[in-house]
């Protein structure tokens, strides 16, 4: 395949105000999804898409390890 080793994808959260008070609160994993993204969160996804554009990965390996964001969602 022309790529060698193993390399993270990783999914990083900043934890903002508005996401701080969802979690204390005890909103629903759909609530604390959806503020996430809006705080600029950083699914495997688009990670893992990210190193593809760079020529890292394929496509289909971001495909196979990472999950959908539907079944974060709901």
């Amino acid at each position: 395949t022309g790529y060698r080793g193993r390399m993270g994808v990783y999914e990083t959260m900043p934890l903002r105000t508005t996401l701080k008070n969802h979690i204390t609160r005890g909103a629903d994993l759909e609530t604390i999804t959806r503020a996430s993204l809006k705080s600029g969160m950083k699914p495997l996804r688009i990670s893992g898409a990210m190193k593809v554009a760079k020529g890292l990965t394929t496509i289909e390996e971001v495909m196979r390890v990472t999950p959908s964001q539907d079944i974060l969602l709901g």
